[in-house]
């Protein structure tokens, strides 16, 4: 083993360092001998056990107790060990990097194996077939994320770098000054004294709780829980996107006090909408990955409750909850506390480790800019990016990302991985201006999907049992429709749309779209659409811009509690295309109608009937004549029963929402009894009606309104 790495290896032994990154570069056999060497050496020096985790290399040395993998890292998050082996020879994962980094504790070393720099960019990465759509690895030729992971190795003077030509580098050693464990203890127990004070304190004062990953945030409510079942036998609820996310904060209350498990429960976020539950308080673990929407729903039904989230990470940001639900939270619960964890808890401040795969992978986001007001629309300037142009923009590429982050919780470090990488990504910038930094306004990020001739594939697809690496569009309309021409079309799939929150309503995501879709039409491409998880106002968005919605899905979407509706415009037009959108929205409007008593009973009203609103209407189902009008007319007279009349009512809100009425409380009732067909206890809990009587008599107001609003269109 050389000298000088031994002398360095050991010296991290002898006093307190900043963890650090550690570069093994060169062939891989001799990578693995490099590392072997060191490893063997710390086994066979150190008086206690050294705690390791490899990703990407298959070993039976004895030092190799805790292997995974970039498909498997997040079974080890919440766990802490002292040296992290990744090999990149074995595939490079953005987010494997960021959330294994952050596992090591204090004085932990993460080695990272790789290519020589000069062949790296090149390297045939076994993980690119996951990243990288279906039949577009012959186009990727050189990585742009490699090449800025290169340079950032390079200009960070705080890493070692281990070649066959040597070694350059040194440990970070940090002195006793810089050391501030007191700190971070009073820091915790403010916040774990917070968390209590939702309880004995005045109701209706949510505490807000934010922190950067390692900050102790889990393991602070993990305690309070755990103390507040101890001292007052109170009853917690926990919930979180999943419940995978909170695991750390049981085993925290575990190691607390393991009795106080059966009165601390998990509990999904829809049950807590849909059921009541005793409790004392209520803990909503990583916030930013619910809806805003349901996060007030939340608020207004729990008087004592805590949210708490990330910040930044590699799960996503939290800066869209910080930007559009604290400020809501703050005008209707005007007695909310927020708090802060800054300190890091499982290391030090300015920690060299932390702070390059922040500066790495841009998990930073930047503050909000105040660009100059937006009177005129031609006063926005958009321009397409390629992953290269961005990388020799530096500070550009720091903004667009910047602001990804901002506007979407679910933007991970795999996704600007692809920004730089993929080749069928494209990127749209807006700009007030001159296209500049410090001038960017909004950012687009989509994928050329489609194209998807083969004859096996297509019947694999059909069938339900084959699907390709990205083509998202195409398979989903392929299969949501039973066609397989779909996979024939090109699309351009729009992933992400952000504009500066400071910008929003001024014509700017318009403009990018506009832009988009000129060029699209210039690309032969067939339609522009997307994916997301719908809400009434988002899809109004999407609608003033010509898109309309094709296939809605029948579970919500794990990440973001929401149901995933898809969206298409038509760039082609033909009579061939006129008929294939009319068999689109034919088939939404039945797949609505028919689950909406099931499947979408938690499908937001206003949504369901703007969504039924788009599809074109059925003329036989809407023939409404005097003799429909005037059998609602006895219902409303108290003069025939709601079961004769059911029928009837149904005629009336199919011509109500063809009609295209604005939903009101009227719409919104008549759709819960007669499309989604609540029980009647679940129907006055929704319209805050006292009983039966107040129940039929809202119903007659509804249906009186309904006549009077059919007439008056006639």
């Amino acid at each position: 083993m050389d000298e000088t790495l031994k002398d360095l290896i050991n010296s991290r032994f002898q006093a307190v360092h900043h963890r650090q990154l550690m570069v093994i570069s060169g062939d891989e056999r001799w990578c693995l001998q490099e590392t072997d060497k060191i490893l063997t050496h710390l086994t066979e020096t150190l008086p206690s056990e050294l705690k390791i985790i490899t990703c990407g290399v298959q070993s039976s040395m004895p030092w190799a107790d805790q292997q995974t993998t970039n498909q498997q890292f997040r079974q080890y998050l919440g766990q802490e060990f002292d040296w992290l082996i990744y090999n990149a020879w074995q595939g490079t994962r953005a987010n494997a990097l960021a959330a294994l980094s952050g596992t090591l504790k204090q004085n932990g070393l993460m080695v990272l194996l790789c290519p020589d720099f000069k062949f790296w960019p090149e390297y045939n990465d076994p993980y690119l077939k996951h990243r990288i759509s279906y039949a577009q690895l012959a186009n990727m030729h050189t990585s742009q994320f490699i090449h800025h992971l290169i340079n950032q190795i390079r200009c960070t003077a705080d890493t070692i770098v281990r070649t066959p030509d040597g070694l350059q580098g040194s440990n970070a050693v940090l002195d006793q000054a810089q050391i501030h464990l007191e700190d971070k203890a009073r820091q915790q127990r403010q916040v774990i004294a917070g968390i209590k004070k939702v309880v004995t304190g005045h109701r209706k004062r949510p505490l807000v709780i934010t922190a950067d990953r390692g900050r102790g945030k889990t393991a602070a409510l993990g305690i309070a829980a755990a103390e507040l079942i101890e001292e007052r036998q109170c009853r917690v609820l926990i919930t979180a996107p999943q419940k995978s996310a909170v695991e750390t904060l049981f085993k925290h209350a575990r190691q607390h006090n393991e009795a106080v498990l059966p009165q601390l429960q998990f509990v999904a976020v829809d049950d807590l909408m849909l059921n009541q539950h005793e409790m004392d308080l209520v803990i909503v673990d990583e916030a930013a990955a619910i809806p805003v929407e349901l996060l007030k729903k939340l608020t207004h039904r729990y008087p004592r409750i805590v949210f708490s989230t990330t910040i930044h990470g590699y799960e996503g940001s939290g800066r869209g909850f910080e930007i559009r639900f604290s400020p809501w939270l703050k005008q209707h619960r005007p007695g909310s506390n927020f708090t802060q964890l800054t300190s890091p808890f499982r290391w030090q401040n300015d920690d060299c480790l932390e702070k390059f795969w922040w500066q790495t992978l841009q998990l930073k986001a930047l503050p909000v800019k105040v660009l100059p007001s937006l009177t005129d629309p031609t006063d926005i300037q958009v321009r397409f990016y390629s992953g290269e142009a961005l990388t020799k923009q530096p500070e550009l590429l720091n903004c667009v990302f910047s602001l990804l982050v901002e506007a979407h919780y679910q933007t991970t470090p795999d996704d600007f991985m692809t920004l730089l990488d993929a080749p069928e990504q494209r990127v749209i910038l807006a700009f007030a201006g001159s296209a500049r930094a410090e001038n960017l306004l909004g950012a687009l990020c989509g994928n050329l999907e489609g194209k998807l001739t083969e004859t096996a594939l297509q019947q694999g697809v059909i069938k339900g049992q084959r699907r390709v690496q990205g083509h998202m569009l195409a398979q989903q309309l392929a299969l949501g429709l039973g066609q397989s021409q779909y996979l024939n079309f090109q699309y351009f799939r729009i992933i992400r749309i952000a504009v500066n929150p400071l910008h929003r309503r001024c014509g700017v995501g318009q403009a990018m779209l506009n832009e988009l879709a000129r060029w699209a039409s210039d690309q032969q491409i067939d339609y522009l659409g997307s994916s997301f998880g719908a809400s009434d106002p988002l899809l109004l968005f999407w609608q003033k811009n010509h898109f309309y919605p094709v296939l809605t899905g029948f579970h919500r979407d794990k990440a973001t509690a929401e149901f995933n509706l898809t969206v298409l415009k038509t760039l082609r037009s033909s009579d061939n295309g006129s008929k294939l959108r009319q068999a689109q929205q034919n088939n939404l409007d039945q797949l609505l109608r028919f689950h909406a008593r099931q499947c979408f009973q938690s499908l937001d009203n206003a949504l369901l009937i703007r969504l039924l609103q788009a599809c074109p209407p059925d003329q036989i189902r809407l023939t409404l004549n005097g003799e429909t009008l005037a059998l609602c007319r006895l219902f409303c007279d108290g003069n025939r029963s709601l079961e004769l009349s059911t029928p009837h009512l149904v005629r009336l809100l199919n011509a109500l929402i063809s009609q295209q009425i604005a939903f009101n409380a009227h719409i919104s009732l008549l759709t819960d009894l007669l499309l989604k067909q609540l029980p009647h206890k679940t129907l006055l809990t929704e319209h805050q009606l006292s009983g039966k009587n107040a129940l039929h008599k809202a119903l007659k107001a509804s249906v009186a309104w309904g006549i009077e609003v059919l007439e008056s269109a006639s």
